[in-house]
């Protein structure tokens, strides 16, 4: 009898302790707004930098392709040649939102040569170019239509 009043009174004992624990409310800490990581500002620098290849680069590329010149974007190397861009905006804020710059390198071997500045937005498709002495970006086809066959400078 003892024993079975023991058994009753823990049962009743462990019954209070679940139902006190059960009874608490739970709430959920306030959600926090995403905050972009460094892996979200590699991927929208990559959709830019593929952006400035496919628009400016190749453009270039076939242009002096057409005037015979045999130029690849890129060439896997020690030392790579081709037409390589350079982004100058700082990599948190490069965004395929906004506007971003940089230049146009043409490499042979390690020496580089200034071919062009550049201002793209890839979510509005827009690709400009200029030179040191120009005061304005101007739309690539027409900077080319510009350009002498020399390969100097197009001012504008």
């Amino acid at each position: 009898m003892k024993t079975t009043i023991t058994k009753i009174g823990l049962l009743g004992i462990a019954g209070a302790i679940a139902f006190a624990l059960c009874s608490f409310k739970t709430t959920m800490p306030p959600t926090k707004k995403a905050v972009p990581t460094e892996e979200d500002e590699w991927a929208e620098w990559t959709k830019v930098h593929d952006f400035v290849d496919e628009k400016i680069c190749t453009v270039i590329i076939e242009s002096e392709k057409s005037k015979g010149h045999d130029v690849h974007i890129q060439s896997f190397s020690r030392c790579p040649s081709g037409y390589e861009s350079n982004i100058a905006t700082k990599q948190e804020n490069v965004k395929v939102d906004k506007f971003v710059f940089g230049k146009i390198n043409l490499y042979k071997g390690c020496s580089p040569k200034y071919i062009c500045d550049f201002k793209v937005c890839v979510a509005k498709g827009t690709a400009l170019v200029k030179t040191k002495e120009m005061t304005e970006y101007i739309p690539i086809a027409d900077w080319l239509s510009k350009k002498d066959t020399k390969g100097a400078v197009v001012k504008g």
